[in-house]
């Protein structure tokens, strides 16, 4: 299977397609951990961390076949990441440098010779490079990389990576020691290169971390330990819904209700549809029960969760319950539509703050937010106006806006 349908089926969580991605990709940048690094745990470690951001954060790979390169890039981040704060060695890639590394020959092995002088010079000389040029030599011949990649994971430039290049390989042919018989002096810099690939074709694939396969199996997201796998992917379709219409359906509403309930029939002098529906033009001077504005607030919930314009009404002062211009109830038109959209029961919460008294008159702050399937949506601000007649609190004004 080709590699954008193994990230698309682990994105889904699948543990095949996970599995086949880290097999597919762990030998390279374990092998560069390890070289830098010279302690098997500590590249287990970097490689453990870099899979665990891979794994954890699929949704941000643009490109699903592409992700061996991707993967490359983050161990690398790892990797300088370790460098930086654990041994305190800031890598740097100063640039300046014009023209293409033009790279080395291929080293062929002759099947009678086991080249163990070769070899251990080739380490030697490996090890003396400074870690910024044994990197970038690392992550070119056997992570693979190309210039521009590596660029980009190092936050260099180009001319930089292909200096570093020029001279890692420089400085490896010049320590070719004339005791070694096995080879010669221009096979030294290919050999090494061809040693390096050995190893890492050799390279046994260790076991996934408990937390990365964790990360992997969460469709890259915190999830719950007890969310099952029919919950997540349930949730995951419904949040992606969410996301997509929340926003846009709030304030496409907010805005239609506006123009259909206020503005135009103040221009055509008539209602419509829309404003002949709303509480306040149904005439109803029904009082409420003397209480605080908190009080209508929590009322005025319990009256959008059930669905009742009538008791919502009936929270208004009564001198502006039928005019055309007082605000309000704009909410159970966006209730109503988010639950045709998304198919499920929503609850809505009112959260009241700021809440500022003037003799009969107070106002606050109304924090309008709504829970579908258990995930909360954007909250939407409300102004609340609030007046006291006869000794009675009522909402005099509910406005979208704070």
């Amino acid at each position: 299977m080709d590699t954008t349908q193994l990230v698309l089926r682990a994105r889904g969580g699948d543990v095949q397609a996970v599995n086949e991605l880290y097999y597919a990709s762990y030998k390279q940048p374990y092998a560069v951990a390890l070289q830098m690094t010279g302690n098997e745990k500590q590249a287990y470690d970097i490689i453990q961390e870099a899979y665990y951001k891979a794994f954890g954060n699929l949704d941000l790979l643009s490109d699903k076949s592409d992700f061996v390169s991707w993967f490359n890039k983050i161990a690398v981040n790892v990797l300088t990441g370790f460098f930086r704060s654990r041994l305190n060695i800031s890598l740097t890639f100063p640039g300046g440098f014009e023209g293409a590394f033009e790279g080395v020959g291929e080293f062929k092995p002759s099947a009678n010779v086991d080249y163990i002088n070769a070899a251990q010079a080739a380490d030697a000389a490996l090890g003396s490079l400074s870690p910024e040029k044994k990197l970038v030599f690392l992550m070119y011949f056997v992570q693979e990389m190309s210039v521009s990649d590596i660029a980009e994971a190092l936050g260099a430039s180009e001319g930089a990576v292909d200096h570093q290049l020029s001279l890692a390989s420089a400085e490896l042919s010049g320590r070719f020691p004339g005791t070694v018989s096995d080879i010669s002096a221009d096979e030294f810099v290919p050999f090494t290169v061809w040693r390096l690939r050995q190893i890492t074709g050799g390279i046994a694939v260790h076991e996934m971390e408990p937390a990365v396969r964790e990360a992997a199996s969460s469709e890259n997201t915190i999830r719950s330990n007890e969310a099952t796998k029919a919950e997540i992917k349930r949730l995951k379709k419904r949040v992606k819904l969410i996301s997509a219409i929340s926003i846009g359906v709030f304030m496409l509403l907010a805005g239609a209700f506006c123009f259909f309930a206020f503005a135009l029939p103040a221009i055509t002098g008539e209602q419509n549809p829309v404003s002949s529906a709303m509480p306040w033009n149904k005439g109803s001077e029904d009082s409420v029960k003397e209480g605080s504005p908190e009080a209508l607030i929590r009322d005025l919930e319990t009256a959008v969760n059930n669905h009742d314009n009538l008791a919502m009404a009936k929270l208004y002062a009564p001198d502006v319950r039928t005019q055309r211009e007082a605000e309000g109830f704009g909410m159970n038109l966006i209730y109503d539509t988010l639950e045709k959209y998304t198919g499920d029961k929503t609850d809505v919460e009112l959260k009241m703050s700021d809440l500022k008294y003037d003799g009969d008159a107070a106002t606050a702050k109304v924090k309008v937010v709504f829970k579908v399937v258990d995930v909360e949506l954007p909250g939407l601000d409300f102004k609340a106006d609030f007046v006291k007649q006869d000794g009675v609190w009522y909402i005099n004004n509910f406005k979208f806006g704070s």
